[in-house]
């Protein structure tokens, strides 16, 4: 597999699409599911369920195809997904309600046998009538659903870590550019490196002769006057 992008080294490739696979399968699943209740039923929910299903369907094939292009970026999958988290936790969270009220119709017999079956539009007690549907389909769909938040929550961790590790490394990279251009600029030097006290080579003439003096006497001109070394470096 390749890299998310040029900039990102060791993306989590193979978590991440992992995850992308089964948002994909999950999305498709849960848009068949919520089509046959809705169909039997005009469950507001199942139609909720239904576009975002498609949202998921459409976010996903869109992120496979970025991945195997070598584009897909840490923060776009961090921001997508947190979005699509809260609204399939909002959903499943009203989901909740709807199997409380279902499971209060097994042992009630309130719902009846009307076109709205299993939904919780139509509450009424009817004491006398007992139901012979025991809802799968909202129970699958609210199963589904789960599974969608916790996939989310999986691909906003892996791609949390990657975001991380590509902000570390770009950083990383600005430090060594700027250390690379500072030797590149500055002149040869003597001394510790790595102690940070770079002294430059720096000669001291004044205690040479002058040119008049050399001049009037040739010899002199090799007439060096030692230097104390300690005097022949300077610190920067």
């Amino acid at each position: 597999m390749g890299c998310f992008s040029k900039s990102e080294n060791h993306w989590t490739k193979r978590n991440t699409m992992r995850v992308l696979v089964v948002l994909l399968l999950c999305a498709f699943v849960m848009i068949g599911v919520a089509t046959v209740e809705t169909i039997r039923t005009m469950n507001t929910l199942a139609i909720t369920a239904i576009t975002l299903g498609l949202i998921t369907l459409v976010h996903t094939v869109v992120d496979i195809t970025l991945f195997f292009n070598s584009k897909l970026k840490p923060v776009y999958v961090v921001a997508m997904s947190s979005i699509m988290f809260s609204f399939w936790l909002i959903l499943s969270a009203w989901e909740i309600v709807e199997m409380a009220f279902l499971g209060y119709d097994e042992d009630n017999h309130t719902w009846p046998n009307g076109p709205h079956k299993c939904s919780i539009g139509d509450i009424q007690r009817y004491p006398g009538k007992s139901h012979d549907w025991s809802c799968p389909l909202p129970k699958a769909r609210f199963s589904f659903s789960w599974i969608l938040v916790l996939l989310y929550i999986a691909s906003i961790v892996y791609s949390s870590k990657a975001l991380k590790k590509e902000k570390r490394d770009t950083f990383q990279l600005q430090v060594d550019q700027a250390v690379a251009a500072m030797q590149a600029i500055r002149p040869p030097i003597m001394g510790c490196p790595q102690c940070g006290a770079h002294m430059l080579v720096h000669r001291t003439y004044a205690d040479l002769p002058s040119p008049q003096y050399a001049q009037n006497n040739p010899a002199a001109d090799g007439e060096k006057v030692d230097v104390d070394p300690a005097r022949g470096y300077i610190f920067p």
